[in-house]
């Protein structure tokens, strides 16, 4: 069984506050303590050792594989909260900031 990362790491303060303020916090902290939930059953069925019960692996590689876009998503978002901090920054500056196309990808 491939080793899984079993520390958390909860949505930054920093993204938590940004997603109050854009009124998505629920979404963000529901989508941070699933992932959290999440990591737990794989480290424990990492320690367990090897799976025999075929269908069991195959459900546990995907839930891996929705972690992973979960933690994505998470990713994005601050990248966005970044963007948006940094274009405010440059407004007050009087500076001028290309516009960057940024993909959020929801996935359900």
């Amino acid at each position: 069984m491939d080793a899984v990362r079993t520390q958390a790491v909860p949505a930054s303060g920093a993204l938590q506050a940004w997603s109050a303020r854009a009124g998505v916090s629920g979404d963000v902290g529901m989508l941070s303590a699933a992932i959290e939930g999440a990591r737990r059953v794989l480290g424990a069925a990492a320690a367990a050792g090897e799976l025999r019960n075929k269908p069991l692996e195959g459900f546990l590689k995907e839930v891996r594989r929705e972690v992973f876009r979960a933690d994505t998503l998470l990713d994005e978002l601050d990248y966005y909260r970044l963007r948006q901090e940094q274009e405010a920054e440059a407004a007050v500056a009087g500076e001028q900031v290309v516009p960057a196309s940024v993909p959020l990808f929801i996935y359900i």
